[in-house]
């Protein structure tokens, strides 16, 4: 059921540009208690990276990013990966 969500609000959010909208409260999107200085985290999130920006190159119309990550949070949740328009959970081997 989870995987189904996680799906419909992937194609959700990848309709919507964040620059124009707030996507958390357009979708309602439960989020982690907010902490001072610190981005909304999705309540089913699976980590949470804070990187810096290194360089950044435009190919196609898409940034490609090399960052630096200054803080991370692992919350014990499998990742998703969406590929071909199909998102799958990760499994432990």
């Amino acid at each position: 059921m989870l995987l189904r969500a996680s799906a419909e609000l992937a194609l959700k959010l990848g309709s919507v540009r964040g620059d124009e909208e707030d996507k958390f409260q357009l979708f309602s999107i439960k989020t982690l208690p907010a902490e001072p200085g610190k981005p909304l985290v999705p309540a089913d999130a699976s980590a949470w990276l804070a990187c810096r920006v290194i360089s950044r190159q435009d190919i196609d119309g898409y940034y490609v990013l090399l960052v630096r990550v200054l803080e991370q949070k692992d919350f014990g949740k499998p990742p998703l990966i969406w590929q071909k328009g199909i998102l799958f959970g990760l499994k432990s081997l």
